[in-house]
Order: C-alpha cells, then sequence, then structure tokens
C-alpha cells in the first residue's frame, strides 16, 4: 500500500529517481573505498541509502521503479568512476 502525498505520483521529471540514484551512487562509491578500513561499512551506507528511496516511495513522491532505475544508475556510475580513480591515480603519482 502506498501512501500518496497530496494525491499525486511521480509526475513529469519522475523517472529517474535523483534522491535515489544519489544515494546509491554515495553509498557504492564508499562502501568500495572503505572496505578495507571499516567493518560492515557496506551494511551502514546501504541500510541509510535503502531507507531514502523507502522514504521517497512511502511519500508517494516516486513509484517503485523510479527508485530502482535510480538506484541502478547511481550505483553504476560509482562503480565506473571508482575504477577510473583507482587506475588513474598512480600515475599522477610523483616519483
Amino acid at each position: 500500500m502506498v501512501h500518496i502525498v497530496r494525491d499525486h505520483c511521480g509526475g513529469r521529471y519522475g523517472f529517474v529517481s535523483s534522491h535515489a540514484a544519489n544515494m546509491f551512487s554515495i553509498a557504492t562509491f564508499m562502501a568500495l573505498a572503505l572496505y578495507k578500513r571499516i567493518k560492515h561499512i557496506a551494511l551502514y551506507v546501504f541500510a541509510w541509502a535503502f531507507l531514502i528511496i523507502y522514504s521517497r516511495i512511502y511519500l508517494g513522491v516516486h513509484f517503485p521503479s523510479d527508485v530502482i532505475a535510480g538506484a541502478l544508475l547511481g550505483s553504476s556510475i560509482a562503480i565506473v568512476i571508482f575504477f577510473i580513480t583507482h587506475t588513474a591515480a598512480p600515475t599522477f603519482k610523483q616519483k
């Protein structure tokens, strides 16, 4: 059951959810970057991201497909950026 605020869900610019894309890109990047230093970091950051996207569905601002697509988009972008920065970083070190 979806609780709709102000009798609308989604809208003209609802797909993909920017909140979901931003939260999952931050969570994915943090999980990849900090997994060696902080145990269970992925659990914490993804729980936080899931709470954010659940709130978007609960408030009726986005459909579930909007936040799922946003989460996939954000995670994909974070993975690409992470591997670009970690492969290019050794070339910028001074000798």
